[in-house]
């Protein structure tokens, strides 16, 4: 239930996790379902929500904190 990174510039540490989601439509999915990156060609991109394309995505290990999930949605987007 540990978080993997951060939201941002984390292509290689998102893609180790077990599972990602996003803190801001809640969506859960397996890494490898992200399509989408942003933040050019640096090494480390940013995924986008495949479910709904914003930049929210976080990696964890085991099971998903859906309290922080809750959390970071209401700092980020409340």
């Amino acid at each position: 239930m540990a978080r993997t990174c951060d939201s941002s510039l984390h292509r290689k540490q998102l893609l180790a996790s077990d599972v990602a989601a996003c803190y801001y439509c809640f969506a859960e999915f397996p890494p490898g379902a992200i399509a989408a990156w942003c933040d050019g060609e640096q090494q480390d991109q940013t995924a986008l929500c495949p479910q709904c394309g914003v930049d929210a995505v976080v990696g964890f290990t085991g099971a998903v904190d859906v309290a922080w999930l809750r959390h970071a949605h209401e700092q980020g987007f409340a």
